[in-house]
């Protein structure tokens, strides 16, 4: 409704605008036969002095002049054109012409548009995208992208694109995040980029059907360096970090994992460029482990770098609580207490305590001479459970064993 309402306000001004240009464009009245002179007549009631004057046009002369369909047309190039040369204002025409392109383009979007299945869920438990949710995708883009050009040609606009998701599950909300960040005048570029990897690595998984296997590792790497120089090549330095920080499987799972430890903005980025050498040096390639053979001793070489040039940034208390950070177990613990306003002393008593269960649970395990093992770790279960309930309480304790029973990767740095 309110943008029906500013198109006829549109309407009205041009209207205006239009009458303003017959009136002052209409030729001056001939003179009457036998006067020799075009002024005319004072009307009946003027002033001896004449200051009253007839219009050369009444308000309805200058009406039937004007005609709206002189001024409209099919082509839409040509309308802009007419709506100028009446004297619309830009700001004026534009409203005009989206409205119209608006209206040319509403059954078509209508009948394509693409909406992803299963957006409500978490983008890791959506299902892959169906081939007809696929060709699906692919008309409505066809339909975006001559509509964008019209408006670009016409109106100089630039329409976002819905992205054009793959065949596989990912996190294109993120993705999208990441793309708002970037300057306007690369979006585009960036996005198309983006586009043509996914259906690249998708179109590897399909033709290499386990995933695995020499000949897709090197096919694999191969695509993700040209895309990495591609990236490089359209953003500054800066501007690339920042995408990656945002879109990465790497800045967005190590933003998920270090919430609690509160970084820094040049803590994060000093982080995220260390993991991201380290993860280089580990054969991480595109989010996924294994796509170079690495030695148990190049891993640990590797990440004992990693640890030494981020304990060059932080403090010597920072350098602590990140390393426990590296624990989910730790990493739980300081999210049940922040859930239930829990004071910190509480929570690192409570690691240590679970530390020392790990510790005494390890040695009994490897201790051959020790009998009874299954029933003593029982035992030294239900010390660690009683202890933790003194320190958290019974509800905070419950909740913390909860999340522990379900598994996740223990480690900061690996998947």
């Amino acid at each position: 409704m309110r943008v029906a309402i500013a198109l006829l306000i549109s309407l009205g001004l041009c209207l205006s605008a239009s009458i303003a240009l017959v009136y002052r464009s209409a030729p001056a009245s001939e003179p009457l036969p036998g006067t020799g002179s075009a002024e005319p007549e004072a009307p009946p009631g003027a002033g001896a002095d004449g200051a009253a004057l007839s219009a050369d046009l009444s308000s309805a002369e200058v009406l039937a002049a004007f005609h709206w369909r002189s001024v409209e047309s099919e082509d839409l190039a040509q309308y802009r054109s007419n709506l100028l040369a009446i004297g619309c204002p830009e700001e004026t025409v534009r409203d005009i012409l989206a409205a119209r392109i608006d209206a040319l383009f509403a059954e078509r979007e209508a009948a394509s548009r693409f909406t992803p299945p299963e957006g409500d869920k978490p983008w890791g438990s959506r299902s892959n995208l169906t081939p007809a949710d696929l060709a699906r995708a692919r008309e409505w883009r066809a339909v975006q992208l001559e509509k964008r050009d019209l408006l670009k040609e016409l109106l100089g606009i630039d329409m976002r694109l819905d992205l054009l998701r793959a065949t596989h599950t990912r996190n294109y909300e993120e993705f999208e995040v990441a793309l708002g960040g970037l300057p306007s005048e690369k979006r585009d570029r960036i996005q198309l980029l983006k586009e043509e990897y996914w259906q690249e690595s998708d179109a590897l998984k399909e033709r290499f059907q386990d995933g695995s296997g020499e000949e897709y590792r090197e096919a694999y790497r191969a695509l993700n360096q040209k895309h990495h120089q591609d990236l490089a090549s359209a953003l500054s330095p800066r501007e690339l970090e920042d995408f990656l920080l945002r879109s990465s499987v790497t800045g967005n799972s190590l933003a998920a994992k270090l919430a609690n430890f509160g970084p820094t903005e040049k803590e994060f980025r000093t982080i995220f460029r260390d993991l991201r050498q380290y993860e280089e040096e580990t054969g991480r390639v595109g989010g996924q482990y294994g796509m170079v053979k690495v030695d148990g001793e190049t891993r640990s070489a590797a990440r004992e770098g990693m640890l030494e040039r981020i304990k060059a940034v932080l403090d010597e208390d920072r350098f602590a609580e990140f390393q426990r950070f590296q624990e989910s177990a730790y990493r739980d613990l300081v999210q049940v207490a922040r859930h239930f306003g829990l004071h910190r002393q509480a929570v690192l008593e409570a690691y240590q305590r679970e530390e020392s269960f790990r510790e005494a649970r390890r040695r009994l395990l490897e201790d051959p001479q020790s009998s009874r093992k299954e029933e003593t770790v029982e035992t030294l279960t239900a010390e660690l459970r009683q202890a933790q309930v003194a320190l958290l309480g019974e509800r905070p304790a419950r909740t913390y064993w909860h999340r522990r029973s379900h598994p996740r990767s223990d480690d900061l740095f690996e998947p």
